[in-house]
């Protein structure tokens, strides 16, 4: 069984196609008792990380999300989904986040070299810290991305994966039961659905 959040920032559709096209069992939730008896949560997002937060506190929703990877229930953030993991962000303003992986979510900072939004495939250097979420998925694999803002980390062993936009950036996240994914696996193909069936065998 996997839930899906919906909190009404994300784009849900694909992701459970994505999902029941692999064989998974997937249901969608905005309840916070649903949550708490949840095996697996997929976190989607789309839009502003204050925006995403407040929405969560109005569904009564971020002490149980907290609860999952405490039991070893696996949490996949996607896009904005990943980043409000993080301690904190500043899109919308300086807001707490999720906490589940150590760092902040800031802007790209404009240079020449640089797209803001960054949009579209970008390449994926898988890391030796990258676990089982990314199983026979060779380093240099591409996915989608679309995002203006990126997760920044002291913390050099959650980070699985990098990705670069003029500067590298971060594109994958661990800590423990908690898992992020900067692209959209739901877009991205083959490696995509690989990734996907790989949270679903975790």
């Amino acid at each position: 069984m996997i839930h899906i959040l919906d909190y009404g920032m994300g784009n849900i559709a694909s992701l459970k196609n994505a999902l029941e096209f692999l064989g998974a069992d997937v249901r969608i939730t905005s309840k916070w008792t649903e949550l708490k008896k949840s095996e697996k949560l997929i976190i989607p997002g789309v839009g502003s990380f204050t925006t995403a937060m407040d929405r969560l506190g109005q569904l009564d929703l971020i002490g149980a999300i907290k609860e999952l990877p405490e039991r070893k229930a696996p949490v996949l953030g996607i896009c904005l989904g990943m980043q409000i993991l993080a301690d904190r962000g500043y899109e919308g303003g300086n807001t707490p986040g999720l906490g589940l992986v150590p760092g902040e979510v800031v802007p790209f900072v404009p240079e020449s070299s640089e797209l803001i939004p960054n949009v579209g495939f970008n390449e994926v250097e898988i890391l030796p810290t990258a676990g089982d979420l990314f199983k026979e998925i060779a380093s240099g694999s591409y996915f989608y991305f679309t995002h203006s803002y990126f997760f920044r980390t002291d913390s050099q062993g959650s980070v699985t994966g990098l990705a670069q936009n003029g500067t590298k950036f971060t594109a994958s996240v661990q800590c423990e039961y908690a898992f992020g994914v900067q692209f959209h696996p739901e877009i991205s193909q083959k490696k995509g659905l690989q990734l996907l069936r790989n949270f679903i065998e975790l």
